[in-house]
């Protein structure tokens, strides 16, 4: 389904955009209320205590290991580094193949547009997330609150 949503918006758009990050940003969401993790995340002080609180959680349900995610503090962005079973991997690897881009050129990275979603529902403010580094799966990125 995701890459369905990326791949039809580069077609009907050129690039990957507002609709994906949208999407991307809205369903794990609906994970983290569906989990009753809510209440937890939001009495984070601030983004990497936030995504640490969340990894905790996928750790704890078995969904990612530890290693998946590593997290690193960088005092306005948090910098992650993906790594082992990323879900997002056949998505990216085949959107690379086609070389569907956002529009920056660069290539999108649902995992961390899930984890800005995340940020986004627990902490009330808009987050955004850059790819660093593109090397399934060992990819990274930051996350990073956007300011108008």
């Amino acid at each position: 389904m995701v890459y369905g949503i990326y791949k039809g918006e580069s077609m009907l758009a050129g690039a990957v955009g507002p609709i994906c990050r949208r999407f991307g940003k809205e369903a794990p969401k609906k994970l983290v209320q569906s989990l009753e993790a809510t209440n937890v995340l939001k009495e984070s002080r601030g983004l990497y205590d936030c995504l640490s609180k969340y990894k905790d959680i996928l750790v704890k349900i078995g969904f990612i290991k530890n290693e998946d995610l590593v997290l690193e503090d960088l005092g306005d962005e948090v910098l992650v580094k993906l790594g082992g079973r990323c879900t997002y991997l056949n998505v990216c690897t085949q959107l690379n193949k086609e070389e569907v881009r956002d529009v920056y050129g660069l290539m999108p990275c649902g995992r961390l547009i899930a984890l800005a979603g995340i940020a986004e529902a627990s902490l009330n403010k808009i987050f955004d997330a850059k790819l660093v580094s593109y090397n399934p799966p060992n990819c990274s990125g930051k996350i990073f609150e956007y300011k108008k």
